[in-house]
């Protein structure tokens, strides 16, 4: 019983030492020689071929002979035997199926519903894995808790956001939190607790303004910084955003850096160079290799350029004489980026052959297993660095695209509207220049313009096939955008435009030319800047019709049928011109509305050439 005594101490030691925590468990092997000490332990071990029984060791026993013997707390179960199912006897908590002896029984395992905290329960038989608890039971968490809120580790009620409490998620009385924002002088935690938007010191204050003579907000100086405008030289600042001048030093405002004033400022490595001032000479200071003239930067100091026939590995080389700022290295040299290796597919640090069908987007592929060196171009839709990863030959913006030929007016002669001012005598008149009208002419006779609108250089080859074509153009004033149009678009049906003639009103004319079979009839252009979706057909574009001079405007038709008629005509080529034409076809029978016109800017060198009208066309080839 010596190893008993030695426990028991050890027991009493433990008790002992620590302070006013009462242990939750204290093993004890009293009459006791073997089996559990009641606290996971074991008071001893029985020799082969005995089991333990209520801590005495006993002859050993079958689990299958119908009878409670050897180490067994039950008949054929628990001891060395399977565990015993619920109401069986147990001596430890291993003896039960449900891993829970109670009063050497075996309960179930823990319930929501045995009237006892147990398991995870925060209370009895509530919170934790059970149901949510009622108002007045312990909880840990809001989630223990029917009404959602756990307050000094009790559930309380629901919040009310109109009960004249602070209960719940409110930040002050029924305010903040999950009921409406507070007012100003309110208590806060965040920004959408207040209506203000605002919460300072945790109280809601007023909105922050730009112009009230006061540093509040997110403002780094008195109305300006942070969310305001930029602040002036002297004024605080936090980041270089915060002034005007781009540079803040010190928290402080300063002008922008010079990079010829003999000082050492800004992002400059040395005095006016490196940085975003022009690369330093060798032996000025330096952070990158890009401070440097020579490209290189050791120790923080520009040296002269690494050679690359040296047969030594040194500056950024990779290998010996290749990689960093050298030619690029063989398969099997070190590496450091797909750069670096002639077969631009860096593996593992050492360049590698290039596969272009692991379907895995490296060695410098512009998209999985294309572009870049494989053979194979890529698709549209997929990443690219320049025209030669696509198979379209198009790069734009990083994707690629499908071919697009773009042209825009650049000359005053391009733009040519023509009118008939006597029937009787067949007199016609013609406006060109900085801007042309649509529509009909404001005589009484209301008569029809002809505007043509000559496109010079479309890179279109024969044979293409039109996908889109677009036209942009800018309205020349507001004061006729109410004016409503009719109008048919037709392309000019020839193989190359030529030029119009504005001081000849008896030739060549835009009425005098030939039109496309193909054209667009009776594009509407009604504006209405009150209407809405459930009111009136094509609202949308209803209010684009509202045209704006500092917006371009995009006619809603594709013109691809007009565009391709042309292109299939003998003779076409890239590089040919081509020519719109926008008709009035409104007659007196459509009525008031449509008697009169409004005007587009054509080319007006005040305006710029981004003002000109422009025309888009997407193609494929076979």
């Amino acid at each position: 019983m010596r190893h008993i005594a030695t426990l028991a101490f050890f027991a009493f030691l433990a008790s002992a030492g620590c302070g006013e925590t009462e242990p939750t468990c204290v093993p004890t092997c009293e009459g006791r020689v073997c089996g559990d000490d009641g606290c996971g332990g074991s008071c001893g071990e029985c020799a082969e071929g005995q089991g333990c029984v209520l801590g005495v060791c006993v002859p050993g026993s079958a689990c299958d002979d119908g009878v409670r013997n050897g180490a067994e707390s039950d008949v054929d179960c628990g001891g060395g035997c399977a565990r015993c199912a619920d109401g069986k006897a147990c001596v430890a908590p291993g003896d039960c199926a449900s891993g829970v002896c109670e009063g050497q029984l075996c309960v179930p395992a823990v319930a929501c519903d045995n009237r006892r905290k147990d398991g995870t329960e925060t209370d009895v038989d509530c919170g934790g894995d059970c149901p949510a608890c009622a108002a007045g039971k312990a909880c840990v968490a809001p989630g223990d808790c029917a009404s959602g809120a756990c307050e000094g580790l009790v559930c309380a009620p629901a919040a009310s956001c109109d009960n004249g409490l602070k209960d719940g998620t409110e930040t002050d009385v029924d305010c903040g939190g999950g009921c409406a924002p507070c007012a100003e002088g309110k208590a806060c935690i965040n920004p959408g607790d207040c209506a203000s938007g605002a919460c300072e010191g945790l109280v809601c204050v007023p909105a922050v303004s730009c112009d009230n003579g006061v540093k509040d907000g997110t403002e780094t100086d008195v109305d300006c910084g942070g969310g305001c405008a930029p602040c002036a030289e002297g004024k605080a600042c936090i980041n270089p955003g915060d002034c005007a001048s781009g540079a803040c030093e010190g928290l402080v405002c300063v002008p922008a850096v010079s990079c010829d004033n003999g000082v050492k400022d800004g992002t400059e490595t040395d005095v006016d160079c490196g940085g975003g001032c022009a690369p330093c000479a060798e032996g000025k200071a330096c952070i990158n290799p890009g401070d440097c003239a020579s490209g290189a930067c050791e120790g923080l100091v520009c040296v002269p350029a690494v050679g690359c026939d040296n047969e030594v590995k040194d500056g950024r080389e990779t290998d010996v004489d290749c990689g960093g700022g050298c030619p690029a290295c063989e398969v099997g040299k070190g590496c450091g980026a797909d750069a670096d290796c002639a077969s631009q597919y860096c593996a593992s640090g050492t360049c590698a052959t290039n596969s272009c069908d692991d379907e895995v987007l490296n060695g410098g592929e512009a998209g999985v297993d294309c572009g870049g060196p494989c053979p194979e171009r890529c698709p549209e839709g997929t990443t690219c660095s320049q025209g030669d990863d696509c198979a379209s030959g198009i790069c734009l913006g990083g994707t690629c695209s499908a071919p697009r030929a773009e042209s825009q007016l650049s000359s005053g002669n391009d733009a040519v509207s023509s009118y008939l001012m006597d029937a009787a005598e067949s007199e016609w008149n013609l406006f060109h220049g900085d801007h042309v009208p649509l529509g009909r002419h404001f005589d009484p006779n209301h008569v029809s313009y002809h505007t043509a609108l000559r496109f010079t250089g479309v890179q279109v080859p024969a044979g293409a096939t039109i996908t889109s074509a677009k036209l942009s153009l800018h309205p020349n004033n507001a004061v006729d955008s109410s004016h409503r149009l009719w109008i048919n678009l037709y392309a000019e049906r020839v193989a190359n435009s030529a030029p119009f003639d504005p001081t000849n009103y008896e030739t060549n004319r835009p009425d005098q030319r030939v039109k496309t079979a193909a054209f667009i009839d009776h594009w509407l252009v009604r504006c209405n800047a009150s209407c809405t979706e459930l009111t009136e057909y094509d609202c949308p574009q209803r209010k684009l019709d509202c045209w704006d001079p500092t917006v371009e405007f995009t006619v809603p038709k594709d013109l691809r049928t007009l565009v391709q008629e042309v292109v299939d005509q003998p003779g076409w080529a890239a590089g040919n011109a081509m020519t719109i034409f926008l008709i009035n076809s409104a007659t007196d029978q459509d009525g008031p509305n449509y008697l009169d016109h409004r005007t587009i800017v054509g080319y007006d060198p005040a305006l710029g050439a981004q003002f000109s009208p422009r025309l888009v066309i997407d193609y494929e080839l076979e």
